[in-house]
């Protein structure tokens, strides 16, 4: 135990010690205070983003707490994004979200109970939703008959009249989007790497190969087969049958509908994994016991109102 006569030496070390420090602080450059004036204000515009979005997410009325930014809601189709952009616009040279100007969540609706013809008019809505996004983009690109590619289209919105198309792709690079209406039937093969692509066609849908879509959106008048390596998270949905097999892989959150009335199926085969809902509404779900369905967290697309799940944060430069 320390006897008492050392107490005065060591509190009389501290004061020296805190001194010294202090005067070491007055004698910080200018520089060095202005960048610790800017790190501090940067850092409060971050923590104001998140309070932002945690606010907007628990259902505070917008403006409410009026030191706040404003949350900008996005339509994704099967997801929604929420943004708080930094009030003053400046950036954060000094973190990880360098040059940001806003923190974005992604979210899908909390799974409920539905009835078959909601599900069916929430399904039927967004089709109509997802062709009319692609056909009035002001940029759409129309071809008549059938058509081929083989490498990534340039144009970002393609509408295929009175035919089938094929992609025959072999692309290094990433596609950042490729969105597609076709009458007929439609093939997507061979190695590519989308950030987005979408598909509405009135026949059936093929994908497979070395196919990787961070934002797949697919609709189909007829059925959707996913196979081999394909790899991809958001939303397909047929009329007759859709079907993952060959050690294809679905990430979370994923939803796969066979929204028909005359007993459609939702298959799962061959080694396919499959995270989120796999649904049949008015039909059956098959899956043999070779694949792995994950649907501890069972989700619905964003356009169903529902109570907001977060599945990813971003940051937007």
């Amino acid at each position: 135990m320390m006897k008492s006569g050392y107490i005065l030496p060591l509190v009389l070390g501290i004061i020296l010690v805190l001194s010294l420090m202090f005067a070491a602080l007055l004698q910080v450059p200018g520089s060095l205070r202005r960048y610790t004036m800017r790190m501090s204000k940067e850092v409060q515009q971050i923590y104001d983003a998140e309070s932002a979005l945690m606010a907007y997410l628990r259902h505070v009325p917008q403006g409410y707490f009026k030191k706040l930014p404003l949350v900008d809601l996005q339509n994704l189709g099967p997801y929604n994004r929420a943004c708080a952009t930094f009030r003053d616009g400046e950036g954060s040279p000094f973190f990880a979200e360098s040059a940001a100007r806003a923190v974005c969540v992604y979210t899908v609706a909390q799974s409920r109970a539905l009835h078959y013809s909601e599900f069916h008019t929430g399904i039927f809505s967004y089709r109509e939703s997802l062709r009319s996004r692609i056909l009035f983009s002001g940029s759409l690109k129309t071809y008549s008959g059938n058509k081929r590619f083989f490498a990534p289209p340039q144009q970002e919105y393609i509408e295929v009249r009175d035919g089938d198309m094929r992609l025959d792709l072999d692309a290094s690079k990433s596609v950042r989007s490729a969105n597609f209406v076709v009458d007929g039937n439609v093939v997507v093969s061979g190695r590519a790497i989308f950030d987005t692509l979408r598909v509405f066609t009135l026949g059936s849908v093929q994908i497979r190969g070395g196919v990787r879509v961070r934002h797949l959106e697919v609709v189909a008048g007829e059925s959707v087969d996913v196979q081999d390596s394909v790899r991809f998270r958001g939303l397909i949905t047929a009329e007759r049958e859709v079907t993952m097999a060959g050690r294809s892989v679905a990430d979370f959150p994923s939803m796969a509908i066979a929204i028909g009335r005359n007993e459609p199926q939702a298959n799962l085969y061959e080694h396919a994994r499959f995270s989120g809902l796999l649904a049949a509404p008015a039909g059956v779900v098959n899956r043999d016991s070779s694949t792995v369905l994950d649907s501890a967290n069972l989700v619905l697309p964003a356009f169903f109102e529902g109570e907001p799940i977060v599945f990813e944060r971003a940051v937007l430069r």
